[in-house]
């Protein structure tokens, strides 16, 4: 049985602090980025059954939903807390899916001043900030199906594939208020579905509107306390206006 590895948290200031100055970017072109195990911890509390591997990004196609699913089957039991750890992260960008993140975002193709804030953006969480794993392309991946995975669904993950059909769903309905409410974006996902007419033009300004209004009822309606067929009641008084954008 193997455990989960994360680099130490000084190793990964060490590492930002001289990408803010654009030293050491050279370490991002190589085959292996190179690290002594001295940087490294093993948290005994996530166990890891089998190696995980990624669906490589091809050109037109990231396989973002394939690999939302590839993640979440091997860390499934990844407490909020745990995946909230910016060091987890970075060291799975780092170590485990080094190859994924150089095709997903290629150094060379940035100008050379701008290299260090690059791989700041993608390879990196402002640890001062972990919210920010909703912008970190791994994290990213374990979070979506962590909020959308339905395990009385015939398919667990239905949602999951919605939410990736639309880039919308992420830049708009992740970074709000109901990011956490999975009730909220099981509800929301499935009054799309559901309503495909309707939904069929100015999709994402229609899910922008949406919400916008749940972050509104939230200063007076407890969201997080109502049934996901309750959120799907309130989210219907609103077909008029839909109709109309």
């Amino acid at each position: 049985m193997e455990y989960q590895k994360l680099f130490k948290q000084s190793f990964i200031h060490e590492l930002a602090e001289q990408l803010k100055k654009n030293q050491n970017t050279e370490m991002y072109l190589k085959d292996n980025f190179v690290f002594d195990n001295n940087a490294v911890l093993e948290n005994k509390e996530i166990a890891l059954e089998k190696p995980v591997q990624l669906i490589m990004p091809e050109v037109g196609n990231d396989h973002d939903f394939e690999n939302s699913k590839i993640i979440y089957e091997a860390y499934k039991h990844l407490t909020p807390t745990q995946a909230t750890d910016v060091r987890i992260w970075t060291y799975l960008a780092h170590a485990t899916f080094w190859n994924y993140m150089k095709l997903k975002h290629p150094v060379l193709e940035q100008e050379k001043g701008k290299i260090g804030g690059y791989i700041l953006k993608h390879w990196f969480l402002n640890e001062l900030d972990p919210s920010q794993y909703l912008t970190h392309d791994i994290a990213l991946l374990w979070w979506v199906a962590h909020l959308t995975y339905e395990e009385t669904k015939d398919d667990p993950y239905e949602l999951t594939r919605e939410m990736f059909l639309t880039p919308g769903y992420i830049k708009i309905l992740l970074p709000g208020i109901q990011s956490k409410n999975s009730n909220f974006i099981h509800a929301l996902l499935e009054f799309i579905k559901e309503n495909p007419s309707l939904f069929s033009v100015n999709k994402e300004k229609k899910i922008e509107f949406l919400v916008e209004r749940a972050d509104y009822l939230g200063g007076y309606k407890v969201l997080p306390a109502l049934s996901k067929d309750e959120i799907k009641d309130i989210l219907e008084k609103f077909r008029d206006d839909l109709n109309k954008m």
